[in-house]
């Protein structure tokens, strides 16, 4: 078998794909507010519930998650596949955390990344953090324009809008 240290025995090498990076708005809040609080604590669990049951992995498509803390990075390969479902686990991630409250702020970039168990870095989750960090500003998942033009070559782009500051998202 052919792999390399640290990506849990498969080979996913270093490619280029979609990556989202994301940020769950108020979760750090609540996790801070929760230390003494049952209730507030099973809040936290419910909304990871939410999380757990809104994302899967398909390796088929490449699709991988990675979620710390308040930080979610979903990535995909870049084929009109992996974009679909890129889009839907975005869209489905927000309806079904809105049920808890919680509001997501990130970017959708493509670019190099190795995401596999154990090790996650590349240009790509850079690019997606910078969109996140830099550029939502507020409740928002801001797409990058190498993905705003594959979206119109995949005709889906009645899936996303452009912002009065000129972000599509």
């Amino acid at each position: 078998m052919d792999s390399e240290p640290g990506n849990g025995g498969s080979v996913d090498p270093y490619r280029e794909k979609y990556v989202t990076f994301i940020d769950l708005l108020g979760f750090s809040q609540l996790v801070n507010s929760d230390d003494l609080d049952n209730e507030k604590r099973r809040d936290v669990i419910k909304i990871l519930g939410h999380l757990r049951d809104s994302l899967c992995e398909n390796q088929t498509i490449g699709v991988r998650l990675r979620q710390f803390s308040d930080c979610i990075v979903i990535s995909a390969d870049r084929t009109p596949a992996g974009l679909r479902e890129m889009l839907a686990s975005i869209l489905c991630l927000t309806f079904n955390l809105l049920q808890s409250d919680v509001l997501l702020r990130g970017g959708l970039a493509v670019g190099g990344i190795h995401h596999d168990d154990t090790l996650l870095f590349g240009v790509g989750l850079n690019e997606a953090y910078q969109l996140e960090h830099c550029k939502a500003l507020h409740p928002r998942i801001v797409v990058d324009d190498k993905v705003l033009a594959d979206i119109k070559a995949a005709q889906l782009d009645n899936l996303v809008r452009q912002d009065a500051d000129g972000c599509h998202t």
